[in-house]
């Protein structure tokens, strides 16, 4: 993502950026942290361009929403299957 928006900061920095905003995020100070997480990017990346630093903390919320609704999507489904095998065996 980083580098897709120009980035020119280091890997490490970045990763540590995005593990500080993910702390920040449980705090319980918003819903779903949103505003944290930029704020915190906006704090962290002062070097780089706002609308980009946005871009990018919309991106990190993005990713994490799809991959934790994926595994939600497939858990539930397997669940489902089951229960209404279960229900068909009986």
């Amino acid at each position: 993502l980083a580098v897709g928006l120009s980035f020119t900061l280091s890997f490490l920095y970045i990763s540590g950026a995005v593990a500080v905003a993910g702390l920040l995020n449980m705090l319980p100070i918003t819903v779903m942290g949103l505003g944290t997480r930029e704020g915190t990017f906006l704090v962290l990346f002062k070097p780089m361009a706002e609308p980009l630093i946005l871009a990018f903390s919309g991106l990190v919320f993005l990713i994490a929403q799809i991959g934790g609704g994926i595994i939600s999507f497939l858990l539930g489904y397997s669940f489902l299957f089951l229960a209404r095998k279960n229900a068909a065996q009986k």
